[in-house]
């Protein structure tokens, strides 16, 4: 498995100044690690 660290170091290396900030990397890190497989948005119940 990938430490949050490396994860972040490697994000900041391909995005550079357009990289997440650590702390919405360190969610996106942690709800994958939860099992979450997608960035895409959940389906939301609409009007």
């Amino acid at each position: 498995k990938i430490s949050f660290t490396n994860a972040f170091k490697m994000s900041q290396e391909a995005y550079g100044d357009d990289c997440l900030s650590k702390t919405s990397t360190f969610e996106w890190f942690k709800k994958f690690q939860e099992g979450r497989e997608s960035v895409e948005d959940d389906p939301r119940s609409g009007r």
